[in-house]
């Protein structure tokens, strides 16, 4: 399916990799200062234009700060997922596994 991807050499993948990572943490240092930044002239009334201009446009621009913010989580949420073992009250068994455990014990 995906054969040229082998045919890349392993350098080019691992520098790809490490962009990946950097504009992950970019990002979220970028989303970080623009929370901080809000949430300081939130408490400090008075408001420059720009930011008023800002809060104006965000409503109509959440699509593309959706479409920035899935891939700054996408590999984070993966990462935790697959490391979960087990949720309180959220069984992760097999339904084969627990089929053939309620069998056993009739």
């Amino acid at each position: 399916m995906l054969l040229w991807i082998q045919s890349i050499p392993k350098w080019i993948l691992s520098f790809l990799d490490w962009v990946v990572s950097l504009t992950e943490r970019l990002m979220a240092l970028a989303i970080a200062y623009l929370v901080f930044y809000v949430g300081w002239h939130i408490l400090h009334p008075p408001i420059a234009q720009s930011l008023k201009d800002a809060l104006q446009i965000l409503p109509a621009d959440w699509k593309l700060l959706l479409i920035l913010m899935i891939p700054l989580f996408y590999r984070p949420i993966k990462m935790l997922l697959g490391r979960v073992k087990g949720l309180p009250g959220v069984d992760l068994e097999p339904p084969e596994k627990r089929e053939t455990g309620s069998a056993e014990g009739e």
